[in-house]
């Protein structure tokens, strides 16, 4: 689902879905039931959670980290002027 509509074919086929009229809603929940999406196996789905699931985790761990070099950074330059580096 994350790549459902990037394609330009998939807006095409939703743009004569949708005729622009005050029906538009009925006729486009109408077509839309018709619509085939592409769904991967489950493994590549599970595959798929998984590696984001480790993405988010890395991002997280960067994050706490550039927070604790953010603050250690200023204390730096103080110890070289101060002699103690």
């Amino acid at each position: 689902m994350t790549t459902l509509l990037l394609r330009e074919a998939d807006w095409d086929q939703l743009g004569a879905a949708s005729p622009g009229s005050a029906g538009r809603n009925r006729a486009c929940n109408i077509k839309l039931l018709e619509k085939r999406v592409p769904v991967p196996a489950l493994e590549q789905q599970v595959w798929f959670d998984t590696l984001q699931s480790r993405l988010l985790d890395i991002k997280q761990s960067r994050a706490e980290t550039q927070k604790e070099l953010d603050a250690l950074m200023p204390s730096v330059p103080a110890k070289v002027f101060a002699g103690e580096l």
